[in-house]
């Protein structure tokens, strides 16, 4: 929605502030929601730029600030309120990220790209060659990547903004270190409209070479028959569900354990939102997202140490572990005495009385 007014506003000039304001507002918006939906902003503001239309250019940028700018003042004067050890997951995006690249130096960057790019594959997962040999993917991938190179250069008369928004897009999603496939898929109507233009521009329309016409309509039919070969093989099932089904079922069991616990304590648990949400407790996460774990796993020492930040922190009465990371973290402080095996459900949500 917001790159469709984007473009509109891209199209023709504004004769008042509004329509700019009110385009800017959503951009602002839209990074709100998520972080790297802010590329729309650089991509709007270069094409007002260069059609010498600055005004319309300073309105988007005033409404984008409208909206971010209080978020951004209110981080800087309380992000640090959040202790260390749940940072990852409710504290600021931006010390997260600086506070990696800085501990990490640049074998940390090289990892964070290289684990990146083999995540942007993520989309041939739809034509079911995920796990397909690497030279079937790359024979399927030639001609995606040409179809797509093409659409995207028949999208820019179309929609500028939208293409102009892809290289600071793409390039957020390289250095962030988190699995891209989140925030691929919704680039994913975008992709397949250039797919599908670029099939078209290479050969599928009427009146082209059938030199060209030929291989082209070949590889397009190869290509739809392995995207709904996929779709009617999975749909039944719905395994790509499978882990999310898990971990709800596992939330709700650990919801269902905290319900019955005593209702004057904390509980920490790795499954802190279900708990709050259906057991009506307060409740703090064990484990928040650390950038360093999307390249290597954790050490115990080093998740026991986030674990021991959290009892610290916040002195919970109890820590209720659904995962095996979290269980590693649990039973390294067992071991230390700060922890008390106190009982496991048939499900395997574990319970550990914190040791005063």
């Amino acid at each position: 929605g917001t790159l469709v007014i984007a473009e509109q506003l891209a199209s023709r000039a504004s004769p008042s502030w509004r329509r700019p304001v009110l385009v800017g507002l959503a951009i602002g918006a839209l990074a709100l929601i998520r972080t790297v939906g802010l590329a729309v902003l650089p991509a709007l503001l270069l094409w007002l730029m260069v059609r010498r239309r600055g005004r319309d250019a300073a309105w988007v940028l005033g409404g984008a600030l409208i909206a971010l700018a209080p978020w951004q003042a209110w981080t800087a004067l309380h992000g640090d309120d959040v202790p260390a050890s749940i940072a990852g997951g409710y504290g600021s995006y931006t010390g997260w990220l600086v506070d990696a690249y800085r501990a990490g130096g640049v074998p940390f960057a090289v990892s964070v790209l290289r684990e990146n790019v083999r995540g942007l594959l993520m989309p041939l997962t739809l034509f079911g060659l995920i796990d397909a040999p690497r030279w079937v993917q790359a024979t399927a991938g030639v001609p995606l990547l040409a179809f797509l190179g093409v659409g995207v250069r028949a999208l820019w008369r179309r929609a500028p903004v939208a293409v102009l928004t892809l290289p600071p897009y793409l390039l957020l999603l390289l250095v962030w270190p988190f699995p891209p496939d989140r925030f691929l898929w919704p680039l994913w109507p975008l992709l397949l409209v250039a797919g599908v233009l670029g099939a078209q521009s290479l050969g599928w329309r009427a009146g082209t070479a059938p030199r060209r016409q030929v291989p082209v309509r070949v590889i397009t039919g190869a290509l739809v028959v392995m995207f709904l070969a996929w779709h009617v093989r999975t749909w039944p099932s719905r395994n790509w569900e499978r882990g999310e089904r898990a971990n709800a079922h596992m939330g709700l069991a650990a919801a269902s354990v905290a319900a019955a616990l005593p209702a004057d304590g904390l509980v920490a648990s790795d499954m802190d939102a279900m708990v709050h949400l259906y057991a009506g407790r307060q409740a703090v996460p064990l484990l928040p997202l650390t950038a360093v774990q999307h390249v290597r796993a954790r050490s115990d020492d080093e998740v026991a140490a986030q674990l021991a930040g959290v009892l610290r922190s916040y002195h919970p009465r109890w820590v209720l572990v659904t995962e095996r990371e979290s269980l590693r973290a649990a039973q390294v402080l067992a071991r230390r005495g700060q922890l008390r095996l106190a009982g496991a459900d048939s499900l395997g949500v574990v319970v550990y009385d914190v040791v005063p």
